[in-house]
């Protein structure tokens, strides 16, 4: 349960939006897995960027945030890099709570 306004729609609101969030993830995580999956876009182009600009070791240290299922990015710089996603959200391949996932 939420304990402070951040978490909910204000302090008398009685709406939890972090639940809210989740739900509505929760309803297009599929959909949204297949897509990035299969659509090409910036987010592949912006990760090379990044990768070509790091040392390619696997001492190299990559945190990513609001990682999802893992896909695109994660992969591609666990390719080169240790790997740490991070996502609070549930997916079809996680679990609903904070997930930190090395690879």
């Amino acid at each position: 349960m939420a304990t402070n306004s951040t978490e909910t729609g204000g302090p008398k609101s009685g709406v939890d939006i972090k639940k809210a969030n989740e739900k509505g993830y929760d309803k297009i995580a599929t959909a949204y897995l297949n897509w990035a999956t299969k659509t090409p876009g910036p987010r592949i182009e912006a990760t090379q960027k990044l990768i070509d600009l790091l040392p390619k070791t696997k001492a190299t240290k990559v945190l990513e945030l609001g990682c999802g299922a893992g896909v695109p990015a994660t992969q591609l710089l666990a390719q080169h890099f240790t790997v740490t996603g991070n996502d609070m959200l549930g997916s079809p391949r996680k679990p609903k709570f904070t997930v930190l996932i090395t690879r």
